[in-house]
């Protein structure tokens, strides 16, 4: 009895052939969800850059007493006119999160009690428009540390944060 296997071109061929299909099925997944991600962040990459900290504007207090004075920190809002920020500032090595929206007193209820004011004393606005820049004048603490993010139609673009180490102020 002849036995015969497969022949080295039918072998190649169903080869190739299992490796067009694994890269058709590879691709039908793998394009849609690459289409997915970049759509959601292209809001956030459009930007890059437009929330910026000016760090010899920004530091904080303590008098010569011990007691906590201040923290200042300014903001430089850029061309796009964001509808909310989130800042994050490092009280004690903890960070504390404040959500600050455009037209609305500051912060969510869930913050921590921290006081941020505005230059006059009185209650902070929310966030600066674009084109400004904006202090944020946090009473009774002292902020080493402070990031900044936008937040672009509703998505928190978190990939993108500034951040910030404060310094002593002088004088």
């Amino acid at each position: 009895m002849d036995k015969r296997g497969l022949s080295g071109v039918v072998t190649t061929l169903l080869i190739v052939l299992i490796t067009v299909m694994a890269v058709f099925i590879l691709a039908s997944v793998m394009v849609p969800w690459v289409q997915n991600t970049l759509d959601n962040q292209k809001g956030c990459f459009n930007i890059r850059g437009e929330l910026k900290f000016n760090e010899a504007k920004s530091c904080y207090n303590i008098s010569d007493g011990g007691n906590i004075n201040s923290t200042k920190i300014n903001i430089v809002f850029g061309k796009s006119n964001l509808s909310e920020i989130i800042l994050w500032l490092d009280i004690n090595g903890d960070y504390k999160m404040y959500r600050l929206k455009r037209g609305s007193t500051c912060c969510n209820s869930d913050t921590p009690p921290v006081t941020i004011v505005n230059t006059t004393g009185g209650t902070v606005m929310g966030m600066g428009k674009q084109g400004s820049e904006m202090y944020y004048i946090i009473k009774d603490k002292v902020v080493k540390r402070v990031k900044v993010a936008p937040v672009v139609e509703g998505k928190d673009c978190t990939d993108i944060i500034e951040d910030m180490e404060l310094e002593r102020c002088e004088g």
